[in-house]
């Protein structure tokens, strides 16, 4: 069966990815805002604040724009003005599905490394297979690089608190600016998630009956992966961008930051984040969701 695992895992992103980048315009308000902010930056050479109806428009940090960005800069190099309308939504398709495609990949390598071949693989093809990848390279690319950068970061941990890393220091540090990376595309809500899933695990960790005996991820903990260097770290890679928006923007830019990278909504309650995020989660990894419930209580045990 293993030796299969490889050319489903290839099939799955191929078929849930790839077909029909062409099919349709924009499928979305965000992603045609995504493609005018693009537009309306590079146009203006705007290379600090994100444009969007010639006005400065926060939704989310300037790198969250990277593959439209990209796209369109290769596009007004090598394209005339008539054929870069369509060819702008598929050209920043294509690279989110590359980005998806890395992000799958990562998800194989690390469970490859951390649970065997056949979890690793397995999880690959779940995540392929699951309504959130594709709907998030269409429509939502910031979700699949954040998301990417992200597990890079945990990548390494991972490694590091197993003592799998060849050069402890350099994984620390890789790990932190991939954090570091994600506040940069993705704000600083998203970079604090994997550290609330590091803490959630180190707490119930400390309270396993048995035998006593820890796994070595519990039993390092915080000392391992030093936050305090890991502040320092994502303050160095955010404090540019994000204090010379705050010195040109003042107020309007700082009320923005705790909300992106979705800052333009209407914006309720911080308690409906929770629930909402649970209902995510359970769309999001449709048809997978009814081992959800399965799963939690394995967990529990």
């Amino acid at each position: 069966m293993r030796r299969f695992l490889p050319l489903a895992l290839a099939a799955l992103l191929v078929l849930t990815l790839l077909p029909g980048l062409a099919a349709v315009d924009a499928t979305d308000e965000r992603e045609a805002r995504d493609l005018v902010t693009a537009y309306e930056s590079t146009s203006h050479r705007e290379w600090l604040s994100p444009i969007y109806a010639y006005e400065p428009f926060f939704e989310k940090p300037l790198p969250g724009y990277a593959p439209e960005v990209l796209t369109r800069r290769l596009l007004v190099r090598f394209l005339p003005e008539a054929a870069r309308a369509m060819t702008d939504v598929v050209s920043s398709r294509f690279v989110r599905a590359l980005l998806a495609i890395a992000l799958a990949l990562a998800v194989t390598a690390i469970g490859t490394r951390a649970f065997g071949a056949r979890s690793g693989w397995l999880a690959g093809c779940v995540l392929a297979s699951s309504l959130g990848l594709p709907l998030a390279a269409r429509a939502d690319g910031v979700q699949v690089y954040a998301t990417l950068l992200t597990w890079l970061g945990l990548g390494q941990w991972i490694a590091l608190l197993t003592g799998r890393a060849r050069v402890p220091n350099a994984s620390l540090t890789l790990g932190w600016l991939s954090l570091g990376a994600v506040a940069m595309t993705g704000g600083l809500l998203p970079a604090l998630w994997p550290l609330a899933g590091f803490g959630l695990y180190f707490a119930l960790a400390r309270h396993r009956s048995g035998d006593g005996v820890r796994t070595a991820l519990a039993s390092a903990g915080w000392r391992a992966l030093d936050p305090w260097m890991g502040v320092l770290v994502i303050a160095g890679a955010c404090l540019p961008w994000y204090g010379i928006m705050i010195a040109i923007h003042g107020p309007a830019f700082i009320a923005r930051i705790p909300w992106f990278p979705y800052a333009s909504g209407e914006r309720g309650s911080w308690l409906a984040g929770p629930p909402l995020a649970l209902s995510f989660a359970v769309v999001a990894s449709f048809p997978w969701t009814p081992l959800l419930a399965g799963a939690l209580a394995d967990g529990a045990r």
